[in-house]
């Protein structure tokens, strides 16, 4: 595969995956009492999410040389890595937030949570990041 293809498919990969967290973390709430299915669930999602972002970062790293031919390459890269890096941090932050519930349910200050806030100031850094790689590599 050509080196700027396999870039947008490294991207592409790390966006759905941070999407697919992002989904599974709103409907975290939708069901109030603790330990229900459809949250065990929601953490097999943000699970497999996570494990996305770890395997794009295997392969970032094991081509760094091929992905570096593209305009602009090593620095692209390293933002994408950086990125993935970080979505998997989110990842994290979003599984733990949604254990603490399977414990505790969502009747009182669902979002008064050091995960959940550390999952959230994330996502808005990684937000900023997806835009400058999309802006350095031209969409």
């Amino acid at each position: 595969m050509a080196p700027a293809a396999a870039f947008k498919l490294l991207a592409g990969a790390v966006a759905a995956a941070q999407e697919a967290t992002s989904g599974a973390a709103s409907q975290a709430c939708a069901t109030q009492p603790p330990a229900t299915a459809r949250r065990q669930a929601l953490l097999g999602t943000i699970s497999a999410a996570q494990k996305r972002q770890l395997s794009v970062l295997g392969l970032l790293g094991g081509d760094k040389a091929g992905l570096a031919k593209i305009s602009g390459g090593p620095r692209l890269v390293g933002l994408l890595t950086q990125d993935a890096a970080l979505s998997a941090r989110v990842d994290a932050d979003y599984y733990s937030w949604v254990e603490d519930l399977q414990a505790t349910g969502c009747y009182s200050a669902p979002d008064n949570d050091l995960h959940y806030i550390e999952a959230t100031l994330g996502e808005a850094e990684l937000s900023r990041a997806q835009l400058r790689i999309s802006a350095l590599s031209g969409g």
